[in-house]
């Protein structure tokens, strides 16, 4: 066996985090009250018409609480020092009921998406992230999975979870086999202020 070290490069941040609370009574209710007015994805599973869930005033201290996380991530994994400050854009509903499935996606125009679970079972629904830059030669057989060798990575949700991620990687939801529905707020989030610098003609206003 060899001394040797590996030095990860250039890896992906997942942050994950719990509420630490349990929704308020009119909270959830408002969350369910969307479920009769959505749209229809790819897969079957359906999306709040409201894709602006938490600038409803029920949904203030939900959003607070996320708007935290979403601080705490940058503070750990950005660390920049430029004059910028994150900020949710859109926010909608998922609804996962039996025999349906999230598409394989992206979101466009965003810099971090998150998702909040409402209702999913412990231990038994996932996400799944996929590796976005393609191999040279795609090795099939493994004696281990692993960071370096994965071409995707799957996540246990349970209520109350709270995932980060960078909006430019991939996800996917399987289909859900069991009796129930999963129910997900999932929201984007860009930054304002100004970033880059003036005299190497890189500052943005934003």
């Amino acid at each position: 066996m060899f001394d040797s070290f590996i030095q990860p490069l250039f890896p992906s941040a997942l942050y994950i985090s719990n509420l630490e609370r349990n929704l308020t009574q009119e909270e959830k209710e408002f969350i369910l009250s969307n479920k009769d007015k959505v749209y229809k994805n790819e897969g079957g599973n359906s999306t709040s018409q409201d894709t602006y869930i938490l600038k409803n005033e029920k949904m203030k201290n939900l959003k607070k609480n996320l708007e935290d996380r979403i601080n705490d991530y940058f503070e750990k994994i950005i660390c920049t020092t430029d004059a910028v400050k994150p900020y949710i854009t859109q926010s909608w509903v998922n609804f996962n009921n039996i025999n349906e499935y999230h598409h394989q996606h992206y979101h466009e125009n965003s810099l971090l998406s998150g998702v909040f679970y409402v209702e999913c079972l412990e231990n038994e629904d996932s996400i799944k992230f996929l590796k976005n830059k393609p191999n040279i030669i795609e090795f099939t057989n493994f004696k281990n999975y692993n960071l370096y060798n994965s071409s995707q990575w799957e996540i246990s949700i349970r209520p109350g979870l709270i995932v980060l991620f960078p909006s430019s990687i991939t996800h996917k939801v399987d289909l859900n086999k069991n009796n129930h529905t999963r129910i997900s707020l999932a929201f984007n989030v860009f930054v304002t202020g100004t970033l880059g610098d003036k005299a190497r003609l890189t500052q943005l206003e934003v």
